[in-house]
């Protein structure tokens, strides 16, 4: 992960991994329509030490993220008051540095909730 600080980017950590996920373009394009119209799947995250406030570990402050995927019916996902589209493929990272994760809202095309879903947890469904 990096993080926008004032004199540019600096890398957190992290890296990257076998997430048991396709791996051809073909694959990765068919997952989205094996969902339900308005539902989603979490495919775990990573998390990374942001800085270190004190030597005490509940003094350091932690980016937290989440893959998700989701139906092809869901156009756009409200993350914390931020609609942000879908792309074609329908999977976005959420990304948050607080203890809980934003809760997500899952949209249509004309702004009907589908779904809502609180990343952190791994699960497959459709949760209104």
């Amino acid at each position: 992960m990096l993080v926008r600080e004032p004199v540019g980017w600096r890398l957190l950590g992290g890296g990257g991994g076998s997430s048991g996920g396709p791996w051809s373009t073909d694959e990765f394009d068919r997952a989205r329509g094996g969902l339900p119209a308005g539902g989603f799947e979490l495919t775990g995250g990573s998390s990374v030490v942001r800085d270190k406030g004190s030597w005490l570990p509940l003094g350091s402050r932690w980016i937290r993220s989440s893959m998700l995927l989701v139906g092809p019916s869901v156009a756009e996902a409200v993350i914390a008051g931020r609609h942000r589209p879908v792309p074609y493929h329908g999977r976005l990272v959420v990304v948050w540095s607080s203890r809980r994760p934003p809760l997500v809202s899952l949209r249509d095309g004309v702004g009907s909730e589908l779904s809502t879903v609180a990343p952190g947890d791994t699960y497959r469904g459709r949760r209104s």
